[in-house]
């Protein structure tokens, strides 16, 4: 599978190519240098929206998984359709399974969750109890990543091109901020524009823990820079989200062409998606 759009840059077509071929055949283009000490495990948690022949709604839901360096591990996901309503026993079942799963292996303690579609608090109670049955004395931290917010921030600065510098966040509550991950930056790379800020807000089980917006904003700007799909230094999204967003895209368009979709076991290690 091949994007046209790739295929039709020459500026890309050799580079981003190659890059996903690289990494479909299951090696790893790049991770962060040093990994977070404040984070064991990242979960990008997204569902599809897909409409039946009756025109009602059905939803699939599907996990990233990546570890503290920013490396995409494994995706899981079922391929049967569920019925909207039904979401919290399946996203709970869902995430309860990767981290019986993932526990096993290594030792978990603090687990992030990124999404960028609402969950309720039930759903979010629902998932932390599930895990707590697994890791007893677990840390849940959800990041709801909403980036069709209306807000726009500016920079006057004479040095800067009138847009937001990337990297730079604004606090408007104890767990809410604004972050710009594509505005003016030391590479120059201003043909980007305006950034379209993303907002972020943090929620966390048990409520008592603290919330440090900070350490999240530096996990949210330094995960834009592991797309393994492009050879650009740095995207709009992290990947936690980016990749989830690439799935939902093929998803749709599966289910709408053919119908059906069933991923084999085997491509669950591989980035099938990119």
């Amino acid at each position: 599978m091949v994007d046209e759009h790739t295929v039709q840059d020459a500026k890309f077509k050799d580079l981003n190519l190659g890059l996903d071929l690289f990494a479909k055949s299951g090696y790893i283009p790049w991770v962060l240098s040093e990994g977070f000490t404040n984070c064991d495990l990242f979960l990008g948690l997204s569902y599809s929206s897909i409409p039946d022949i009756s025109g009602q709604s059905r939803i699939i839901g599907y996990i990233n998984v990546f570890d503290k360096l920013g490396r995409w591990t494994f995706y899981e996901g079922s391929s049967k359709l569920f019925n909207f309503n039904d979401r919290k026993e399946h996203l709970k079942n869902l995430v309860g399974s990767v981290v019986q799963a993932l526990q096993d292996q290594r030792n978990i303690k603090k687990i992030h969750i990124h999404h960028s579609s609402k969950l309720s608090r039930e759903i979010r109670e629902s998932i932390y109890e599930t895990i707590k049955q697994t890791i007893p004395d677990v840390q849940i931290t959800f990041v709801w990543v909403n980036n069709k917010t209306p807000v726009r921030m500016y920079d006057p600065s004479y040095y800067t091109d009138g847009s937001l510098k990337r990297g730079l966040y604004v606090i408007t509550s104890s767990n809410q901020f604004y972050l710009s991950t594509t505005g003016y930056n030391n590479f120059r790379q201003t043909a980007m524009g305006t950034p379209q800020l993303l907002e972020v807000n943090v929620d966390t089980f048990p409520t008592m823990a603290d919330i440090d917006l900070r350490s999240i904003a530096d996990h949210l700007l330094a995960l834009t820079k592991l797309n393994w799909a492009s050879t650009k230094t740095f995207c709009h999204l992290p990947i936690t989200l980016k990749f989830a967003n690439d799935i939902a895209y093929l998803m749709n368009a599966i289910y709408k062409g053919f119908g059906k979709f069933e991923l084999d076991d085997s491509l669950k290690n591989k980035p099938w998606f990119l």
